[in-house]
């Protein structure tokens, strides 16, 4: 997920077309669709003023559209929110026992590999293996 993808994941739902986004933020009539077209894919990365104008014709929190480049909570947060995009049938439930809320992908392959990385994660808990073996297995994925 790039910020290319994201704004064009975004454009999308909102019914706007790269021409009309382009013109929004104030590109020239000529020049706005292969702007946008060129954020899009990536061949340009839009600097922070143009990415707020385009925040801002989305109506959309910036965050939403750039890649959170740090692992604070607040960053979390807005990556949390695009899996909803590319895992829509994804659920939210809440474990009855310990009140924990959980993501359930409802996709096998994402779900066994969650299982398995709980897996390796308790053996090494566990002292079944060492830290080395499970950064191994970790950076092996």
């Amino acid at each position: 997920m790039s910020t290319g993808e994201n704004i064009k994941r975004i454009r999308n739902k909102r019914g706007i077309t790269q021409k009309e986004l382009g013109i929004a933020i104030g590109f020239g009539e000529e020049s706005a669709s292969p702007r946008i077209a060129q954020y899009e894919t990536g061949s340009r990365t839009p600097r922070d003023e143009i990415l707020k104008k385009i925040a801002e014709v989305l109506q959309v929190d910036q965050r939403n559209i750039a890649i959170p480049t740090g692992y604070k909570e607040e960053d979390m947060i807005y990556r949390l929110l695009v899996l909803e995009d590319y895992f829509p049938e994804m659920k939210l439930e809440r474990n009855t026992q310990t009140g924990d809320v959980v993501i359930n992908f409802h996709n096998k392959k994402l779900n066994d590999f969650l299982l398995t990385w709980g897996v390796m994660r308790g053996k090494r808990e566990q002292g079944l293996i060492s830290e080395e073996e499970y950064l191994n297995w970790k950076y092996r994925m």
